[in-house]
């Protein structure tokens, strides 16, 4: 017998009958590694799986019998139910997809042509829909942005979001929101500008001067390697670098030593440093996550746990930075689930 290009055997002798001959194919399939299928005897029939689910598990089919003792016809004949294996069909995950802002939930449903995308245009549209909404939305490339209608910090609103999908088939579901936090923010009291910074360059492209409605007006200085000498605004810094080019020291400010022959701080800085080299602690209560290759996935909080950080980072197939999420960030990022 021959399934999808892979053959077992069974031998017959005198005192062989229908049902021994099914029951020794099945065992010798089953003892194949290689095989695509599961066979069991029930009498003189052979019944097969397929251990592949799907259309793909409909594999080729064919069965012969041949003669050792040259015997013509040979004493058992075989009869495949057909050229192929039969009723694998592909499952495709459905479910929905809800977002609840300050109560008010909008669901969407999902299916087989369904993407991140597509689903963050929904919930937009589906809130957009709502005269009832407390916000609006807009998407892009699988996030969903909400933005309160109201203004003030009673617009916050509780932000929470959840799936459903075809659990009796998946483990998990194909789409699992991501809220950037447990509530929207930004939402303030007036009207205005709330930030504004305007820059000066040098010829050379260093950043000459700073006017910040935040931080003040500032003036810099560099040396002859493009190195940050002083910053001069409501206090005046200097700053020295050893021969490697590390900075040892702010005046006023952090005094750095390097002992360890390498470009480490050393650790009474209060600045940690995982194996690979990573910062994960400034040694001014900031700490630092990284992913198997090195790239910043999370600032503060509780590791793994993104609604307690400052900020975590998205990144796509190709290492690009592609999301920020976090306590600072109203938006509602969607990634395909695995």
């Amino acid at each position: 017998m021959t399934v999808g290009g892979e053959a077992d055997q069974a031998t017959y002798l005198q005192g062989s009958t229908p049902t021994s001959i099914a029951t020794a194919l099945a065992t010798a399939i089953n003892a194949d590694s290689q095989d695509l299928v599961i066979a069991t005897a029930s009498g003189a029939t052979v019944n097969l799986t397929s251990e592949l689910s799907g259309s793909g598990g409909n594999y080729s089919l064919s069965a012969s019998v041949a003669s050792t003792d040259g015997f013509s016809p040979p004493s058992f004949t075989t009869s495949p139910s057909g050229a192929a294996l039969t009723g694998g069909t592909t499952t495709y995950d459905t479910g929905t997809v809800s977002v609840t802002v300050g109560g008010i939930a909008e669901t969407v449903s999902y299916g087989q042509s369904d993407t991140s995308t597509t689903i963050a245009a929904n919930l937009a549209a589906k809130v957009n829909g709502d005269s009832g909404s407390l916000v609006t939305g807009s998407s892009s490339s699988g996030t969903l942005n909400l933005t309160s209608k109201a203004t003030g910090p009673g617009s916050n609103y509780s932000l929470t979001a959840s799936t459903t999908w075809n659990s009796a088939k998946f483990s998990s579901a194909s789409f699992i929101p991501e809220p950037s936090g447990a509530d929207l923010i930004g939402g303030a009291n007036g009207e205005g500008t709330i930030y504004n910074l305007a820059l000066g360059y040098a010829p050379n492209s260093d950043i000459a001067s700073a006017n910040d409605t935040v931080n003040g007006n500032w003036t810099y200085g560099y040396d002859d390697f493009n190195r940050l000498t002083s910053a001069k605004g409501s206090t005046n810094y200097t700053f020295a670098y050893d021969r490697y080019g590390n900075r040892w020291q702010e005046n006023p400010g952090a005094q750095y030593s390097f002992t360890g022959n390498n470009n480490r701080i050393d650790a009474n800085s209060g600045i940690t440093y995982d194996a690979p080299g990573n910062a994960t602690n400034d040694g001014l209560g900031h700490t630092y996550f990284y992913d198997a290759e090195n790239r910043l996935v999370q600032v503060g909080g509780t590791q793994g746990q993104c609604s307690t950080a400052t900020a975590c980072y998205i990144y796509d197939a190709e290492g690009r930075r592609a999301g920020k999420a976090g306590r600072e960030h109203g938006v509602l990022p969607l990634r395909p689930g695995w």
